[in-house]
């Protein structure tokens, strides 16, 4: 379990006492009935597992949302944009990209130019025979 199993005494916790720990603060039986406090326990730290990575997909998609509408104020989708910000060697991630969209609209303008540069460039390599 993730926390110091100890008392302030230097006595080790039991088992039971950890769940107990763990559980303050859960409403009704669940907080004072051995059987239901272990069972509320192990179901919180399954959700507890499980929204760790919840909250990294929604934040993903968070920011992808707010990268794409400050392309789209410059004319660029956003698919369009992520796969040539590689080939312009830019070298920022989605929650930094996604803070200057928001915070720092004329940064952002100038690497929406820089890929769209890089765009360019590359439709002019793959015409060329």
């Amino acid at each position: 379990i993730f926390f110091r199993a100890c008392w302030c005494d230097g006595r080790t916790m039991t088992r039971k006492e950890k769940f107990a720990q763990l559980a303050k603060g859960f409403q009704g039986r669940h907080k004072n009935v051995k059987k239901l406090q272990i069972l509320a326990v192990q179901r919180a730290l399954q959700y507890q597992t499980r929204d760790r990575r919840k909250k990294k997909r929604y934040h993903r998609s968070l920011w992808a949302q707010q990268i794409g509408g400050g392309t789209k104020e410059h004319g660029v989708s956003y698919a369009t944009f992520v796969n040539h910000l590689a080939e312009a060697k830019i070298m920022l991630n989605r929650k930094i990209l996604a803070e200057l969209a928001q915070y720092e609209p004329l940064t952002f303008r100038a690497i929406v130019e820089e890929v769209r540069s890089m765009m360019i460039v590359r439709r002019k390599q793959v015409l060329e025979p």
